[in-house]
């Protein structure tokens, strides 16, 4: 049995993301909260998300653990700010005015330009700026 501070000491390149979701889908995708899906391999521990994605993994652990430029994530991650920090933050300090890019991105995909205002109450660090 793994303890939690050894998982700490171990936690692969991937930290608390998936690397099944980063390698195979280019998505960020955090552990779930348990260690149902956390394993080992190599000396390294890693947290996938999902029982298809601990499958995925256990078949072919080396695609996922190489370090080849590819798999490795990005630099600048966003994460996300506290509740009460949101609360406190005005939407003109926000990109985009505090509207939301997810909105904004899905709308453009479909050749719409309309904006909706962010949730005050989510908001992510990205690369020094702030969104809603």
């Amino acid at each position: 049995c793994i303890t939690r501070k050894q998982i700490q000491t171990y936690l692969s390149q991937y930290g608390d993301y998936c690397p099944v979701c980063w390698v195979d889908e280019h998505s960020l995708k955090k552990f779930k909260e348990d260690l149902t899906y956390t394993m080992e391999f190599l000396h390294q521990v890693y947290r996938l998300c999902c029982d298809d994605h601990v499958q995925s993994f256990t078949q072919n652990p080396v695609k996922y653990t190489s370090g080849e430029p590819e798999q490795q994530l990005p630099a600048d991650l966003p994460y996300r700010v506290g509740f009460t920090d949101c609360q406190r933050i005005n939407a003109k300090h926000c990109a985009l005015l505090g509207h939301c890019p997810v909105t904004l991105y899905k709308a453009l995909q479909i050749g719409d330009t309309r904006v909706s205002p962010g949730n005050p109450t989510c908001c992510v660090s990205y690369k020094g700026r702030i969104w809603r």
